[in-house]
Parts: structure tokens; sequence; C-alpha cells
């Protein structure tokens, strides 16, 4: 299957992929507009805000509120 093929080859799991890609957009949306953590979710196909948390901490190790407020630096 095309998941398989793409591990073999990139070394990371298309979902992994996927997920460190919309994280990357958050990030740059934070950064470069003032949209709310609940429409950069939504934005980005995550089910909630909840969730979308959930995994912005598990790729960048701090919440969302943290980086859009820039007090992690």
């Amino acid at each position: 299957s095309f998941a398989r093929l793409f591990k073999e080859e990139m070394n990371i799991s298309l979902h992994n992929f996927i997920q460190n890609r919309k994280i990357a957009k958050a990030c740059e949306w934070f950064e470069h507009s003032n949209q709310t953590i609940e429409n950069v979710a939504d934005s980005l196909g995550f089910s909630d805000r909840y969730h979308f948390s959930r995994a912005f901490k598990s790729i960048t190790g701090i919440t969302p509120a943290i980086y859009k407020s820039g007090k992690y630096i």
C-alpha cells in the first residue's frame, strides 16, 4: 500500500508526516495572523480544539496557547 511504501522511503509514517505538516502550518498562521486556536484547528481539519492541542503539544512540546502568546522563547 502507499502508506507502507511512504514509510519505507521517508522513514516516517504517512500519518505523522501529515500531522507534522499541519502543525507547521498552524505555527505559521499563529505567527502571521490573529486567528484563534479554534479557527486554526478547524481549518486544519482537527475534530476540535482539544484534539489539535494534544497533537500540537506532542510535536512542539508546548501548547498552542503558549506558542501563540510568544512566551516560549
